[in-house]
């Protein structure tokens, strides 16, 4: 098990520079957002986006799940191209498809949207993004599925790079709004597609499908209404913001979600496209039980650092990326953001064992009524507290999602988890951010040292409580003297690379 462990941490830094590459252009052009965009201008670009998620959403059709279940069934293992192959030409009918149906809406959703009928061509130019995102899932998901970590950082890399470059190009030269975005971003999802090119068409056997197709279908309808439900409660806050308040009040909300979903991006996903091919490999191993157990304990353990972290430094985050005044406030959203995103990982792993005995529909129901139940909770959170209310809503809706997920697995596949642990970190992570509040006010070095001991504290904290057991202290102990020598480690990264 320690080897899979292993295994799991040395590609999730692979995997994290690939997968953390286009949002991390997001995250690092900011600053360009807010020194050449008003407040409102970001709020458009949080409207843009979630309209954005729903169109991949709904046109997307989660059949990349389904190629994940069955990639992995040896009884088609000499098909695997010709799935390839079927799955990605129907991608690109559906995109052709949208794209027919979307086009000559962008007047009627520009008005839906702001009010106003002079954003369509931004657009058009978002739908066409979109869709383009869309079809490429189907090459990322097979190199994550062949394992190919390098070319799959590589490729990211490439589309990070030309996206960052036109950004500031189409801002700061030819003096583009928001729009700007967007033309970079076709123009990087071409260059990952140029990239891939070769590898795409190797992988396919121009051949359709068409039972394995229908079977997909099948096991990816419940997946796909639970997209859609996830995707509404997801971006559903920020239209809810904006029907109460105003583009400013998006634009704060956008910002502080943005900075904490890094925490999203840059750890939890890069681990779970780690975790999610070797989740599959393992269901008929004997011990598999007993590793998804300390799956989750070690992944809580790992991004409780990162979520006090995030959540701690706020303010200062906040500050060190806005350019403006008018969008400090965001920090006061990034606290309740962080600790969602930690619930829903949590849910995540929890989900293994309806995936594992395929009952995605039990899946489906929880999302559906749990995404009522989140948009319910913004119509009554956000009137009453603006930003921090739709932050409240997502928070009590990752946990709700996290309970009935829970709940649920265990009755169709009981994995011994580790809960008395799992509430032990949470709930010491919690109590610890109290003192931030009292001292967020106070000079900036007494901030950065007390915040910074509290974080310290953490482990030790842990260490009393009687969490580690002596096998994990041991452990501990011998990774420490193994990975501090960088020679070490900058070596497994090089075969990982091969």
């Amino acid at each position: 098990m320690l080897k899979d462990l292993k295994k799991i941490f040395t590609q999730s830094l692979i995997y994290g520079l690939g997968t953390m590459a286009p949002k991390l252009a997001g995250l690092v052009l900011i600053p360009l957002y807010t020194k050449h965009f008003p407040l409102k201008d970001f709020g458009m670009i949080g409207l843009l986006d979630s309209t954005a998620q729903i169109v991949i959403g709904i046109f997307g059709f989660a059949l990349y799940q389904g190629f994940f279940r069955w990639y992995f069934d040896k009884a088609i293992e000499q098909r695997r191209k010709s799935l390839f192959f079927t799955l990605l030409l129907v991608h690109l009918i559906i995109a052709v498809t949208a794209l027919i149906l979307l086009w000559p809406l962008s007047d009627s959703i520009s008005l839906m949207l702001f009010n106003h009928s002079g954003y369509a061509y931004v657009i058009k130019v978002m739908i066409i993004a979109s869709l383009f995102q869309m079809v490429v899932i189907m090459p990322s998901t097979l190199m994550r599925v062949q394992e190919k970590a390098g070319l799959y950082t590589i490729g990211n890399l490439t589309q990070m790079g030309v996206m960052m470059l036109f950004t500031i190009l189409f801002i700061v030269v030819f003096k583009q709004g928001v729009e700007a975005i967007y033309h970079a971003q076709i123009l990087g999802i071409s260059a990952y597609v140029i990239l891939l090119i070769r590898y795409t068409v190797r992988n396919c056997e121009f051949r359709m499908e068409w039972h394995l197709l229908r079977e997909i279908f099948r096991f990816s309808l419940p997946l796909f209404l639970s997209t859609i439900a996830v995707v509404l409660l997801n971006q559903a806050d920020r239209y809810i913001i904006m029907h109460y308040g105003q583009l400013g009040d998006v634009g704060l909300y956008t910002l502080g979600f943005r900075l904490s979903n890094t925490l999203n991006v840059i750890l939890v996903a890069s681990i779970t496209f780690a975790i999610q091919p070797l989740i599959f490999k393992k269901m008929d191993d004997p011990d598999n039980k007993r590793f998804y157990s300390k799956l989750m304990t070690y992944f809580v353990f790992v991004v409780m650092f990162f979520v006090m972290g995030m959540t701690f430094f706020a303010k200062e985050i906040v500050k060190l990326f806005s350019l403006r005044q008018e969008y400090y406030d965001a920090y006061r959203v990034i606290p309740l953001l962080s600790f969602a995103i930690l619930f829903n990982l949590i849910k995540d792993v929890a989900m293994i064992g309806l995936q594992i005995t395929k009952k995605t529909s039990i899946i489906a129901w929880i999302v559906v009524g749990v995404s009522a139940t989140g948009i319910l909770l913004n119509f009554i959170l956000v009137p009453l507290f603006q930003n921090q209310g739709a932050a409240i809503a997502r928070m009590l809706a990752s946990v709700m999602f996290l309970v009935l997920v829970y709940y649920h697995s265990q009755r169709n596949y009981a994995i011994p988890y580790e809960v008395k642990k799992l509430a032990m970190m949470i709930i010491i992570g919690a109590l610890l951010y109290l003192p931030v509040i009292l001292v967020n006010e106070s000079n900036l070095a007494i901030r950065i040292i007390l915040k910074s001991s509290l974080i310290i504290s953490y482990p030790f904290l842990l260490y009393l409580m009687g969490f580690f057991e002596a096998v994990e202290i041991k452990s501990i102990q011998g990774a420490w003297i193994k990975w501090r020598n960088p020679a070490r480690l900058l070596s497994n990264f090089k075969d990982l690379l091969k």
